[in-house]
């Protein structure tokens, strides 16, 4: 049932703007976004303000968050510039709502949940600043039972949500807001000429007022500077940015000088952290990397009170957005504060910027916990990785930082990203070190590990074998980084149909593994297990069971019972139970193995599919036809979500839903099914798909890589 906001005051409010006392004008067009907003067409609902930057597209949304708060149940801000802020901050509305506890499982998880919750009500706002373009907010929408405010400089929206442009102010509202936000009188009309020349842009107004009120002059005294320096600016190339008007450069720039001789360290905190993703930049990032960081700024950023001082003086001169954690650039400040520096120092900042995240990315494939701090992390080392590839700023760290972002983007789930991500790593790597540098391996491996994921064996299968050829050559036969590159090479050659041969390649690999890790190990337990599944695909059950059992001991025992990992191998093993006729244990394991991945990967994981997929099989031997087709259409659903409309592992999925519903009697539903699987097929016997093999029941043991 919906909830209606007529019948609870507002509990869950987050905008991270306090309200604007010196908000001026444009009642009309927030009456107007109101009516829209509130509309019994739900077409209406959803509304994007776009204009030009610094139009105060944001100042808009949140005067209209602040004035219309108790009218709704939930107002929720997300920036988001990119989609891995925009993932993150919707997942944190999670937590707000009950629906997960703070560091439980993945922001995609997390997300999920929201959309789910939300419709269901519809009491609730949701603010999206400043995407550039849909797909920034792809798959981050609800439903339209409640209202949606989209700012942006893009008009393009089509279906998502009814656009319309914001001017400039109106001349009368622009001298209105100087005289408020500074205090200061206008009897000699100083206050209309200083707008006349910033435009009536509300950025440039709010950044010159800021800067009058600290600096304690006059608007005619502001002017004088702006005209003098306007000549300056011109010659120095820094005008007319694709990203920023020049009344908005020429602002900052008075308001950059200020600061700059003031209090010179805070220029290198705005230096270092518009290399970054412009919002919610981690305090401890800079602290944790103090001792690292360039002189003055090492010292202020080890000293908390130090810190807060330089914040709370940038701040006040609206050059940052700040919170007791973390630190917000408009966009456009950091634009224009990597556009003033020369190229020298423009690399030398970015190289600060990169190695501080590079230090602060970590991935632990089995520390679920330390996901958390990847989530964090992942929109800054995105952001300066760009920068610095642009710039050619030190490949070799950027390819260290990607590979890391690489596999926990595999991880999660995100196979489409991760490639793309592994791949710049590679090229960055091969082009710092050559083709022989043992540390390229790593990410090859990695590569291969996606590339079987989306289902392009045949590349896959070429990358482990050129990682091998790297490791081997540098480090033997019988090192453990071979032994992992074997067992992922031998799950591709199981996958492809050659089950003897990968049977071989997982017993090296386990040998070599216990060699150097011991028997009790979580890389151990993933050899064993697909050594398990290998059995299984040889017909040999019982043995395969066994392994997997063994494979699920040590998992649990090093990894917890709630490792992603784990539920794998329950699936697995639960698939071996059904063979072997023990289906009330198959059941346990496979019910068991869907809450594990659910709750550590999210609802709409791969790795929840199996398990939905298995237990639907189960279901329906069962008899349980109605929650089976459930089951099994939420496994397909996912998988499409997942890795696309028309990937190979689809087959299977469309061939035992087909199966179901016509074991259900409904004949033309399951003729659909087979048919889009018969499409895909005959797709790969043509050569038109991007998949090379087709499916067989080797899949039916997929299994973690090392």
């Amino acid at each position: 049932m919906a909830h209606s906001a007529a019948s609870e005051t507002s509990t869950i409010f987050n905008v991270p703007h306090p309200r604007n006392p010196n908000f001026t004008g444009r009642d009309r067009l927030l009456e107007a976004l109101h009516q829209s907003l509130k509309s019994s067409n739900p077409a209406n609902r959803f509304q994007a303000i776009y204009g030009m930057g610094g139009v105060g597209k944001t100042h808009l949304a949140v005067e209209y968050a602040h004035r219309h708060r108790e009218d709704y149940g939930v107002v929720w801000w997300i920036q988001a510039d990119d989609a891995a802020t925009a993932t993150l901050q919707l997942a944190r509305l999670a937590e707000r709502l009950g629906l997960r506890k703070p560091g439980q499982g993945t922001p995609e998880a997390a997300c999920e949940a929201v959309l789910a919750e939300l419709g269901r009500r519809d009491d609730w706002l949701l603010v999206f600043d400043n995407p550039p373009g849909p797909e920034e907010v792809a798959g981050l929408l609800p439903e339209r039972t409640g209202s949606i405010i989209i700012t942006s400089r893009n008009p393009n929206w089509g279906n998502v949500a009814r656009s319309f442009c914001l001017r400039v102010m109106e001349r009368s509202d622009a001298i209105t807001f100087l005289m408020k936000r500074t205090g200061l009188g206008n009897a000699d009309g100083s206050a209309g000429r200083l707008a006349q020349a910033l435009g009536d842009l509300p950025l440039a107004l709010e950044q010159a007022a800021a800067t009058i009120e600290q600096t304690r002059i006059t608007f005619a005294d502001y002017l004088a500077r702006y005209e003098g320096h306007w000549a300056e600016l011109l010659q120095s190339g820094r005008t007319q940015g694709e990203e920023y008007p020049d009344t908005v450069a020429m602002t900052w720039e008075l308001a950059f000088r200020e600061i700059s001789n003031e209090t010179p360290v805070a220029s290198a905190v705005l230096n270092l952290c518009a290399f970054l993703a412009p919002v919610e930049i981690p305090r401890v990032f800079l602290r944790k990397a103090a001792p690292s960081l360039p002189r003055p700024l090492s010292t202020a950023a080890a000293d908390p009170m130090g810190l807060d001082k330089i914040v709370a003086r940038l701040h006040r001169y609206s050059l940052i957005e700040a919170t007791d954690k973390t630190i917000s650039l408009h966009r456009l400040v950091a634009a224009l504060v990597r556009d003033r520096l020369p190229e020298p120092q423009q690399k030398n900042w970015c190289d600060v910027a990169l190695r501080m995240i590079e230090g602060t990315f970590e991935f632990d494939a089995e520390n679920v916990h330390s996901w958390g701090d990847c989530a964090a992390a992942l929109p800054h080392a995105l952001a300066v990785s760009r920068h610095a590839e642009g710039m050619g700023v030190s490949p070799e760290v950027v390819a260290r930082l990607l590979n890391q972002v690489g596999m926990y983007l595999h991880q999660i789930g995100r196979y489409r990203e991760a490639r793309v991500v592994l791949e710049r790593a590679l090229a960055l790597h091969e082009r710092a070190f050559g083709q022989d540098n043992p540390r390229r391996s790593a990410i090859i491996n990695n590569l291969g590990r996606v590339l079987r994921r989306l289902g392009h064996l045949d590349d896959a299968r070429a990358h482990y074998e050129a990682a091998l050829a790297v490791d081997q050559k540098a480090y033997g036969d019988n090192h453990a980084h071979v032994a992992e590159i074997v067992n992922n090479y031998g799950t591709t050659l199981h996958i492809a149909g050659e089950i003897e041969r990968a049977r071989d390649q997982f017993e090296w690999a386990l040998a070599v593994c216990e060699m150097h890790y011991g028997a009790e190990h979580p890389k151990v337990a993933k050899v064993i297990n697909n050594l398990g599944y290998a059995h299984a695909g040889l017909g040999d059950v019982a043995a395969a069971a066994e392994h997997f059992t063994r494979a699920l001991a040590i998992a649990e025992a090093t990894s917890g019972p709630n490792h992603p990992n784990v539920a794998s191998i329950r699936t697995n093993l639960g698939i071996a139970m059904r063979l072997m006729g023990r289906e009330i244990e198959a059941r346990t394991h496979f019910t068991r193995s869907v809450q594990i991945a659910e709750a550590a990967l999210g609802p709409n994981h791969p790795e929840v599919a199996r398990g939905l997929t298995y237990l639907g099989l189960l279901l329906q031997d069962q008899g349980e036809m109605s929650e089976a087709r459930r089951l099994l259409e939420r496994a397909l659903e996912i998988d499409e979500k997942a890795l696309g409309p028309n990937h190979v592992s689809l087959i299977t999925r469309l061939n035992y839903l087909g199966r179901c519903r016509k074991k259900m009697g409904d004949v033309d539903g399951s003729a659909d099914c087979y048919q889009r699987a018969a499409t895909i097929m005959r797709q790969l016997r043509d050569g038109t798909h991007d998949n090379t093999v087709s499916p067989s029941d080797s899949q039916l043991f997929v299994s973690p890589a090392v």
